[in-house]
C-alpha cells in the first residue's frame, strides 16, 4: 500500500475485483435462494453483481464511491504523482495510469489461466464472456445504462462527465451522523480551549488506517509545530492501533512529550471528526473520500498527504483544483513541504482560505448526513430497473 509506484497502484486496482471471484458461489447461492427485488453493488463486485443479474433476472444498481474505476476521458484510472527522482522514468509510468492500459491490465487479472477467471464464473452460469481486452465491466454497464448512484457532490467531483451514461448520477455525500455522536474528550475540549485563548491557529493530522508510522507522525507534527511561522498547535491522530510495538527514536519521543508539555501537540488515536474539524483552521488528511468530503464541507484549507492509494490521488488533486489547498504531496516528501504548505494554509490573507469558506457554503448537503438524498435517488433508479425479467 505504501508502494507510490504508478504500475502497482495499476496491478492493485485492476485485481481488486479478481479478489472477491472465489466468494462468487457463495453470493450466488445466496441471491437464488433469496430471490431479492434488487442487486446494490460496490466496485470490487461489478462482474459478480452482473453474473447474479443476468443469470437470476435481478434489477442491479451501482453504489459507487471510487467513481474513477468508470471510464472516462475527463480522468486517467490512477492519478500519477512524482513517484521517482528521475523525470523520464515518471513520464514512462504515467503510461501506467491510462484507462485503456487499465483496461488491459484488468482483463489479465481476471482472466489469469492460474486462478477460476471471470469467464469461467459466466461461463459455470450459462452467459457468455466478455470479450475483448478493455476494461469491458464498466463498459457494459454504461451501455446498458445500468444505474450508478454517486454519494459526491457534484461541484466536488468537477461535474458529471459527458461520457457516463444517463442513469450514472452524482448524489450527495454521505456521513454517520444516525444516533448520538460522541463529544470530544476532555483533553480535546481544553486543548483547543488553550490554543484559541493563545490566538493560535488549531491544525489536526490524520491518516485513518493508512500505513504511516508514528515515528513519521510526531516528527512531522514537531516541524510544523517548531518551524511554522504562524505558531500552530497540531493534533496528531495516530489511528487505532497498538503504537507500544511500535519503535520511536528517543530524541523524536522526547521532543514530542515536550511539546505535549507546553500544550502545542495532542496525540491520539482519533476523535469524531465531525465535532472535531469545526474547530481547526487547516485540516490535513489522507484523501479518503470521507474524510476529504467532511473537511471541505467545513470551509478552512485542506492539505492531502499520505500513501495516496487510488482514488486519495483524485481528490488531493481535486482539493488543489478547487483553489482549497496545495498538490498532494507523497508522505515520503511531505516532509520537505509540510511547514510552507501549512504557513501558505495560516497565513491572515490566505487564498487557500478564502476560496475554501467560499467552497464550503456551495457544498452543504439539504441534510445533516446525507443518507435521505441517496436513499431518495435508489427508490427513482430502482423504478426504472424494474422493466428487467
Amino acid at each position: 500500500m505504501a508502494n507510490r509506484s504508478e504500475l502497482i497502484q495499476a496491478a492493485m486496482l485492476a485485481h481488486s475485483e479478481a479478489e472477491f471471484f472465489a466468494s462468487e458461489p457463495l453470493i450466488y447461492h445466496w441471491a437464488h435462494s433469496m430471490k431479492p427485488d434488487l442487486i446494490i453493488f460496490g466496485f470490487t463486485m461489478a462482474n459478480i453483481a452482473m453474473i447474479l443479474s443476468e443469470s437470476l433476472k435481478i434489477p442491479l444498481i451501482g453504489f459507487i464511491l471510487q467513481p474513477t474505476c468508470i471510464p472516462s476521458s475527463r480522468y486517467p484510472a490512477v492519478y500519477p504523482i512524482s513517484s521517482h527522482n528521475l523525470e523520464l522514468l515518471d513520464s514512462f509510468e504515467e503510461n501506467f495510469t491510462k484507462h485503456g492500459f487499465q483496461g488491459f491490465l484488468k482483463h489479465f487479472m481476471e482472466n489469469n489461466p492460474f486462478e477460476t477467471g471471470l469467464d469461467s464464473l459466466r461461463k459455470r452460469r450459462g452467459l457468455k464472456p466478455l470479450a475483448g481486452m478493455e476494461s469491458q465491466t464498466w463498459q457494459a454497464l454504461i451501455k446498458q445504462n445500468v444505474p450508478l448512484v454517486v454519494p459526491i457532490h457534484e461541484l466536488c467531483f468537477g461535474g458529471k462527465p459527458k461520457d457516463w451514461n444517463d442513469h450514472s448520477l452524482l448524489t450527495e455525500f454521505i456521513f454517520l451522523r444516525r444516533g448520538a455522536v460522541p463529544d470530544l474528550a476532555p483533553n480535546f475540549v481544553k486543548f483547543i480551549a488553550d490554543a484559541k485563548q493563545a490566538k493560535e491557529p488549531l491544525v489536526v493530522m490524520g491518516f485513518s488506517s493508512m500505513p504511516i508510522a508514528r515515528k513519521n507522525i510526531l516528527k512531522i507534527a514537531i516541524s510544523m509545530v517548531t518551524k511554522c511561522k504562524t505558531n500552530p498547535r497540531v493534533i496528531a491522530l495516530v489511528g487505532d492501533r497498538d503504537i507500544s510495538k511500535e519503535k520511536v527514536n528517543h530524541d523524536i519521543e522526547n521532543k514530542a512529550n515536550e511539546l505535549k508539555s507546553a500544550g502545542k501537540i495532542l496525540e491520539e488515536k482519533g476523535a469524531p471528526f465531525g465535532k472535531l474539524f469545526p474547530e481547526m483552521n487547516c485540516i490535513i488528511v489522507h484523501g479518503g473520500l470521507g474524510t476529504t468530503a467532511e473537511a471541505m464541507r467545513i470551509g478552512v484549507p485542506v492539505i492531502v498527504t499520505g500513501v495516496l492509494l487510488m482514488d486519495q490521488r483524485f481528490w488531493g488533486q481535486r482539493v488543489s483544483e478547487l483553489g482549497i489547498g496545495p498538490q498532494p504531496v507523497h508522505i515520503k516528501d511531505f516532509p520537505k513541504v509540510c511547514v510552507e504548505n501549512l504557513d501558505k494554509a495560516l497565513e491572515p490573507d490566505s487564498l487557500w482560505a478564502k476560496e475554501a469558506k467560499e467552497f464550503a457554503t456551495k457544498i452543504q448537503g439539504k441534510t445533516e448526513d446525507g443518507v435521505p438524498e441517496n436513499v431518495e435517488m435508489f427508490a427513482k433508479m430502482f423504478e426504472k430497473t424494474k422493466h428487467i425479467q
